[in-house]
């Protein structure tokens, strides 16, 4: 008995549940209409749901294209967000009308917020159920639309939300001073990126979306962070190469780790804390164990409530570094925990009490993420401090470095697919595997 997750329904493309028994074989007229509650049902039901409600191929021709470049998706046309929906019912929309148009036409309406759109897919379990086979337009009572209509609006508000987020990434760059020679790659990149595509090569939870916030004023979550150190690591390879003592780069989930699990309250033992920790940070635990002469980690530290801060941990001279760019202290518990966690890989080593250096002081409530990113670059491979001049610059420069990598493993990846097609001459069969050239 399954019932598609929240996550499930609020997918913003064609939705698929993931754990059907291929072979189920169920009587959709023995649930509808009967007064079921849509609650446990058996896979074939939340199947049919999951049908009814995601977009047909045939609507394929009036939605923007996955492939889309960016800057071609600014000139499609959206439908406006309705303001009209506040104060109704979302399982009010549900009919057992007939639908009277194409949903294809919903585009022609206004159409839902996002947090509305959850709120109608929410109720369509259960409308179904109840044998409704329509929703009616909310600011039309002449209209009724088929279920997948909630499918076609889903595409069409993350396209409204793309289209949002990137004229205001362009109306930052132009209200700002940027030099032209990083307007042009920008403006580069956006003629080329898809815009419904997700980042490339850094193990990036980020959709290319998500990269206008560096373009803004706005505050950078840990997936950005995560995905400047780990461009980082890929663009500096050779001079980390060659950094004395080792240097590893991680990303922002080990001081969240150390931060927050519970193995760290009190001095685990190795068995226990080897078989409930994340493999990540065990991994780390053995690069540190197995370096006599001890190696540096540096990553970039969640502070809360909504901080970043550049964290520096010697093994070799037996000191932590903590540098904040508002001046904050690290957080409470974060020094103790930490010692805990490397008492139990270099225990040879008897580390110095935090200390908290310099940093360049931001003048702002948002670029703390950017202020200690550029701290682990000035203090690892003297790149220039931050400074309030160079602050949007800095913002363009990472969004540049991050979108450059992901269009290059893109390619890769498109000439890869292209070159590993079977090849059929003279009757030769051969699989060419490309890694990047054919």
């Amino acid at each position: 008995m399954s019932t598609p997750s929240s996550e499930q329904l609020h997918s913003p493309i064609a939705l698929a549940v993931t754990d059907l028994t291929i072979d189920e074989i169920g009587d959709l007229s023995l649930w509808i209409g009967h007064g079921k509650r849509y609650r446990n049902v058996p896979n074939f039901v939340s199947d049919e749901l999951c049908q009814r409600i995601s977009t047909f191929p045939t609507d394929t021709a009036y939605l923007p294209s996955p492939s889309l470049p960016v800057m071609e998706l600014l000139n499609f046309s959206t439908p406006l967000i309705s303001q009209s929906l506040r104060n109704i019912d979302p399982n009010s929309l549900f009919s057992h009308n007939k639908p009277t148009h194409k949903s294809f036409e919903c585009l022609c309406l206004a159409a839902p917020s996002r947090e509305t759109l959850n709120a109608i897919r929410d109720c369509a379990g259960q409308a179904m159920l109840d044998g409704k086979v329509s929703i009616r337009h909310w600011d039309r009572d002449d209209i009724f639309l088929a279920f997948n209509a909630l499918g076609i609006w889903a595409f069409i508000t993350e396209a409204i939300t793309a289209k949002n987020a990137w004229s205001g990434a362009l109306r930052w760059m132009n209200n700002n001073v940027i030099p032209s020679e990083y307007v042009h790659h920008v403006t580069s990149l956006l003629t080329t990126v898809p815009w419904k595509d997700n980042i490339k090569g850094l193990d990036s939870g980020l959709s290319v979306t998500d990269m206008a916030v560096f373009l803004s004023e706005n505050w950078l979550t840990d997936d950005h962070i995560d995905s400047m150190l780990s461009a980082i690591v890929h663009l500096c390879h050779n001079a980390l190469s060659h950094l004395v003592p080792h240097t590893e780069i991680v990303t922002s989930d080990f001081a969240y780790h150390i931060l927050t699990t519970p193995l760290l309250e009190s001095p685990p033992t190795m068995h226990d804390y080897e078989n409930k920790a994340p493999k990540l940070v065990l991994k780390l635990g053995s690069l540190v164990a197995n370096s006599p002469l001890g190696i540096r980690i540096a990553t970039i530290s969640f502070s809360p409530p909504n901080h970043w801060a550049f964290l520096l941990v010697d093994c070799q001279t037996g000191t932590i570094a903590w540098r904040d760019s508002a001046g904050w202290a690290a957080p409470t518990g974060l020094e103790k925990r930490l010692k805990i966690w490397l008492g139990l890989f270099c225990p040879q080593t008897v580390f110095s009490a935090l200390q908290a250096l310099p940093c360049p002081r931001q003048t702002d409530g948002y670029s703390c993420g950017i202020c200690a990113i550029n701290c682990l670059k000035h203090h690892l491979f003297g790149d220039k401090p931050w400074s309030k001049s160079q602050r949007e610059i800095l913002r363009v420069s990472e969004f540049i470095d991050i979108m450059d990598i992901s269009e290059h493993f893109r390619a890769k990846v498109s000439t890869s697919t292209v070159c590993s097609k079977l090849i059929i001459s003279n009757e030769v069969y051969t699989t060419v595997i490309s890694h990047g050239s054919c």
